[in-house]
């Protein structure tokens, strides 16, 4: 079962490794480091399950679970280093799912994960955006009676474009979700696959929708009638 899953966490390489992992396995994963990111977060996709560091560099997120709470009305699994059972205790008591003791193993993490999410029946749908379907699971573009099959990339990019549809999505969001590392303003590898990705749906006759760049903005997706 596929789904959205943020990661609070700060350090860099654990949390690239915890991403990537997750991705190998069908989910889109979106990583913040710091209280203040999480409180500044603005992405319309909201997640399905939120994956959060306790000590962070400006502060310790049980102060702010209440906020959490609030602003992500789904499940929170803690996962620190803080392996005493009072911080244990005191994660469960204010409302986390469970509270995981680093270093995890990935496939505990994993099945934690699957299990939380099937209490909680949670199922990806199919996105719509005019007259076309991602179903990102089969890795398949619907337009109409044609059938697109895409590549992982492509899935993300769609992902991404359609969870914001109508609004921009930046490049730093693209080039965080699609190629898993910082956008340094220079970099054109997200260009040219939406380039490619465009050039795909032209190729299947597929008119009805195209990708925008707007500069400073980012991409979002045009439909037409």
């Amino acid at each position: 079962m596929s789904a959205y899953i943020l990661l609070l966490e700060d350090d860099e390489e654990l949390a690239s490794l915890t991403s990537r992992y997750l991705r190998t396995q069908g989910f889109e994963v979106e990583i913040l480091s710091s209280l203040k990111a999480i409180q500044a977060y603005h992405n319309f996709a909201k997640p399905d399950l939120l994956l959060c560091d306790v000590m962070l560099p400006d502060g310790n997120s049980f102060d702010i679970f209440p906020f959490l709470e609030r602003h992500f009305p789904c499940p929170i699994i803690f996962l620190t280093a803080l392996d005493e059972d009072k911080d244990q205790i005191t994660g469960l008591n204010i409302g986390a799912c469970d509270y995981l003791v680093k270093p995890i193993h990935p496939e505990v993490l994993l099945a934690k994960i699957n299990a939380i999410l099937r209490a909680i029946g949670k199922v990806k749908t199919l996105k719509m955006v005019g007259g076309a379907s991602l179903d990102d699971k089969a890795q398949q573009l619907h337009v109409g009676n044609t059938v697109i099959t895409l590549n992982s990339d492509e899935v993300k990019i769609l992902h991404c474009l359609f969870s914001n549809y109508p609004n921009h999505v930046s490049r730093e969001s693209l080039f965080n979700e699609v190629l898993a590392r910082m956008y340094d303003g220079l970099d054109r590898a997200v260009d040219l696959k939406v380039s490619r990705l465009r050039k795909k749906l032209q190729k299947h006759g597929v008119t009805e929708i195209d990708f925008v760049s707007h500069r400073g903005l980012g991409y979002y997706i045009k439909v037409t009638a």
